[in-house]
Order: structure tokens, then C-alpha cells, then sequence
């Protein structure tokens, strides 16, 4: 990859995300300015609804959305090697991010020709569960423990995204 494409490659993913995330809540959603820069007075994450934000109004999405595109992971990695697996410092990442506005982390991660994935904490998506009434366990996923044995799953997000619909995702907050 040439020099700063990663860069490149970040702000395509998070463009496409915002995309997704617009078609499924019926929303605007934009990328967080300064790569993140912004976010420490302002908003968490790497993508944010405008009108929870920027237009002021009745939305508080629960989540903060740290978003991931890189080819240095694999599924295996969640079965060994499990101190060195960049996802545990991503999931970090998007734990700290989500604490400065007081919001859930959800780690959104994808590679070349992988699809996208979601992690959760397994508390907050049997919250999620309760609301919806559905489980969630009717997807493929991924149980793993994290840092202070946290355990958190991984769905494929178009499944996660299919499962709840967004004005049962707000209940959550």
C-alpha cells in the first residue's frame, strides 16, 4: 500500500458506514472530523448521526461506532495468539472513546473481502435482546472474553442491522 493510504482506506470504511448507517435508520450520518480529533470535546467514535449533534435534536444514539479497515487480523486470531490480536486494542479503543460521552462501545471491523462485522458487549446485547424479543443468537457469532474478563460477541453487521430495527435500537439509551 502506498505511504497514507490507510489513511485513505479509513475515511473510504467510514464513508461507507455512514452510508449503511443512513439507510438504516432513516438518518444523516457523517464522519467524525479530524480523524477523530473532534471527538474529545464533542463526539465520541468514528461516525455520528448529524441530527443528534449537528441539528440538536431528540436523538441520542447509545452507541459510540469506532470503525476498522485493515488487513493485519484474521478470524483465527480469536482462537490464538490472543495477545497480540489488534481487535483486543481496537475494542480498548472504542471502550475509551464511548466512556468520554457516556454511550456503549460497538467496534465495527473489516478487512479485503471480508464482510463487516459488529462487537458488542454480551450485556448490552441481551438488553438489545429484551427489546427486540428475537435472539440474537439465531446469527453466527463469536463469544470472547476481553481485558477484566469482558465478554463480548461479534455479528456479521448486516445480520445485527437486520435483527433491530432502529426505533427499538434507541430504546436502548
Amino acid at each position: 500500500m502506498r505511504k497514507g493510504g490507510g489513511k485513505a482506506k479509513g475515511r473510504s470504511y467510514e464513508n461507507d458506514m455512514t452510508k449503511v448507517f443512513a439507510e438504516w435508520s432513516g438518518l444523516k450520518w457523517k464522519r467524525v472530523p479530524m480523524s477523530g480529533g473532534f471527538q474529545k470535546s464533542v463526539v465520541s467514535g468514528d461516525i455520528f448521526c448529524v441530527q443528534e449533534y449537528e441539528e440538536k435534536r431528540d436523538v441520542r444514539i447509545p452507541f459510540s461506532f469506532e470503525l476498522k479497515n485493515r488487513t493485519a487480523w484474521d478470524l483465527v486470531q480469536f482462537f490464538k495468539d490472543a495477545d497480540k490480536f489488534q481487535v483486543k486494542e481496537w475494542w480498548a479503543q472504542s471502550c475509551n472513546d464511548a466512556n468520554i460521552n457516556n454511550k456503549y462501545p460497538a467496534l465495527i471491523f473489516t478487512k479485503n473481502y471480508y464482510p463487516d462485522f459488529i462487537m458488542l458487549q454480551l450485556t448490552i446485547l441481551n438488553k438489545l435482546q429484551k427489546l427486540v424479543k428475537q435472539s440474537w443468537k439465531k446469527f453466527p457469532y463469536i463469544s470472547c472474553t476481553m481485558d477484566k474478563d469482558e465478554e463480548v460477541i461479534v455479528l456479521p453487521l448486516p445480520d445485527f442491522l437486520s435483527w433491530i430495527d432502529f426505533p427499538t435500537f434507541l430504546k436502548l439509551t
